[in-house]
Formats: structure tokens, sequence, C-alpha cells
């Protein structure tokens, strides 16, 4: 355990910085869970299949809605709001 302004937390539930509105990859998946390559690659096609999109190689995935999927609360205080012009023209139905 880790001391975080005075309340022990486990570190995987520290929130640093906000998260942007659009990750990419299996890196991206990383970054927003903090979790393994293995366990990304698990949660890109089971609990968060529906906020990830694939494009030819590169895969985007929706932040906002990854979170919703994998159930975390007051997501809206997580993410940045600045809009990703790239991925309002991907379509995730």
């Amino acid at each position: 355990m880790k001391r975080v302004s005075n309340v022990y937390e486990s570190p995987k539930l520290v929130v640093i910085d906000k998260l942007p509105s659009v990750e990419y990859g299996l890196s991206g998946i990383m970054r927003i869970f903090r979790v393994s390559k293995s366990t990304a690659f698990k949660y890109r096609h089971t609990i968060i299949k529906d906020a990830c999109v694939q494009q030819g190689n590169k895969i985007i995935v929706d932040v906002r809605k990854a979170l919703l999927l994998f159930g975390v609360s007051d997501v809206d205080s997580m993410i940045e709001d600045k809009p990703e012009e790239e991925f309002s023209s991907v379509s995730l139905d």
C-alpha cells in the first residue's frame, strides 16, 4: 500500500492525471486501467469490447465508454474535455 494524500490506497486506484478522451492500442488500455499487456488484451475482447473500434492495425478506444463499461463511477471528472476530431468521424456501432 502507498500513502497518498493522508489516505492509504492501492496505487491502481489513484488517479494522477486526467485521461484523454481517446486512447490508441493495447498500450492505451494498459494506461487507462494500469494493467499488463495480457490483461489489456482480455479487457479489449471482453469487458470493453463495445468501446473499441479497430481500423486496420489501429485500435481506437473511447475512454469514457470503456470506464463506464468497466463500472467506474464519476467518469466525467477523470477525463479531459478536449474533443478528438479524429475519433468523432469513427462510428462505435
